[in-house]
């Protein structure tokens, strides 16, 4: 058993195994966090990504950041991404929905 404490680079692999429509998910659901907090780039918020367990490439943050934009959930600036109002719209309905499902599927 992983200690709840440990860092997630301890994490197993069957637990960093997350199908990839759910990861897509959670990383476009952190990347909308953070550039909520400031202005990102895939270069800038990559390790940041992955050291939540995943593996990912450069390439795929900049996938996600533009399929963010085209949605006008970030706009675009050089290689710097910023959320829009309709990003902060859909972060804080993700995050309104976060509590309670983790309340019931998140329990061990």
């Amino acid at each position: 058993m992983v200690d709840k404490i440990s860092s997630v680079t301890e994490k197993t692999e069957e637990e960093c195994n997350v199908h990839g429509d759910f990861q897509n998910n959670f990383i476009r659901t952190h990347l909308l966090y953070h550039a909520n907090q400031q202005a990102i780039s895939a270069r800038e918020i990559l390790e940041e990504v992955n050291s939540h367990g995943y593996n990912v490439t450069e390439e795929k943050i900049e996938k996600q950041l533009s399929h963010l934009a085209a949605e006008n959930f970030l706009s675009t600036a050089d290689s710097s991404y910023m959320i829009t109002d309709s990003g902060k719209k859909e972060l804080e309905s993700v995050q309104k929905h976060l509590k309670p499902l983790y309340e019931e599927v998140g329990r061990n």
